[in-house]
């Protein structure tokens, strides 16, 4: 079992076990120096006994549920209390051997077995207990090992860790926003370089089709006499009508950089910074991805791009706005551009 550490395009850059994640995160109380402490945490593989020795990781010991579960096919609530107190009691024998003292305390994460958990560790092995404590803002304790493993990043170039890649953490990060940053970019040119190609196309298919008409009705004048004249004339007003109309089309063609340059403005105002824009020409839709320094800036931002007259079917999903370390929001937000 283990936790990886992904960049902002899912990208895995390091793995290690959850006892390292929670470690780097676990809040040191006063007065726990010199004091064995057991810790366990419940996860999804397993359970897991660690202890540390002056903020750092000195023991771990993890047994899966397939281990717990045997010949059984499941695991009851009494296999889960004897599996946890033969475990413990194991590690508390190890830690007499190693360090020549007693476990005197245990904390745990047990997300939905806390009281299954502390029963067990308090009234069956005498010891003291109480919940993890993390340091600094948290998610709740499903977030724990996850948020452990992501301050990975915090340490800088100095503190090396085992990386999958070759590089540090610092690096990958600064390569990946560089990576992020060119292709946003190269998304805008590219969709406007589509939609210019896309209007120019249509029209010279249009105009080349009509001058095709034009010129076999002229090869045929000649031939029918003068008889025709007035018909003739009347298809080169209608001809004349498309052209102007073509014209107007071509005029009304939306200006882009005003655009984005306004949504921009309205952003900035927000205190909003764009990470990602993308633009549907065909379906008139844009889709960002931003941060922002708060909740109230998010929401007001969402406010302002509903009030603009050009703009409609403003979308702010509460699914895809997540908080990061460093209490900024970032969130995705999609609008549709009016016809002009």
């Amino acid at each position: 079992t283990g936790a990886w550490t992904y960049d902002a395009t899912h990208s895995p850059v390091s793995f290690e076990f959850p006892a390292l994640s929670l470690t780097r995160v676990i809040k040191q109380k006063e007065g726990d120096e010199g004091v064995m402490k057991m810790y366990v945490y419940v996860g999804n593989d397993g359970i897991d006994f660690f202890m540390t020795k002056e903020g750092a990781l000195s023991f771990d010991y993890f047994i899966s549920w397939k281990e717990i579960q045997g010949d059984a096919g499941e695991v009851s609530g009494e296999l889960f209390d004897e599996t946890l107190m033969r475990e413990a009691r194991k590690v508390m024998n190890f830690a007499v051997s190693k360090e020549g003292k007693s476990v005197e305390r245990a904390a745990y994460v047990a997300e939905g077995l806390e009281k299954r958990v502390e029963d067990v560790l308090r009234e069956r092995l005498g010891l003291k207990t109480e919940a993890v404590e993390i340091e600094g803002e948290t998610r709740g304790p499903l977030w724990y090992v996850a948020e452990g493993a992501s301050r990975r990043k915090d340490g800088g170039e100095k503190k090396r860790e085992v990386n999958v890649g070759a590089e540090g953490l610092q690096r990958a990060f600064f390569e990946e926003r560089l990576i992020r940053f060119l292709r946003l970019w190269r998304n805008i040119f590219a969709g406007v370089l589509v939609v210019f190609l896309l209007i120019d196309g249509g029209m010279a298919t249009l105009l080349g089709k009509y001058a095709k008409e034009i010129e076999v009705q002229s090869a045929g004048f000649t031939a029918r006499g003068g008889g025709e004249l007035e018909e003739l004339e009347v298809r080169v007003t209608e001809f004349n009508a498309l052209v102007r109309a073509a014209g107007k089309a071509k005029e009304g063609d939306r200006n882009w950089s005003a655009f984005l340059a306004n949504i921009r403005r309205i952003t900035a105002a927000k205190g909003v910074r764009i990470t990602r824009l993308e633009v549907d020409g065909r379906a008139n839709v844009v889709s960002m991805v931003a941060e922002g320094q708060n909740h109230s800036a998010v929401v007001e931002l969402k406010n302002a791009l509903v009030k603009e007259p050009g703009l409609t079917e403003v979308d702010l999903p509460l699914a895809k706005i997540a908080v990061t370390e460093s209490n900024n929001v970032i969130f995705s937000l999609s609008f549709k551009i009016k016809n002009e």
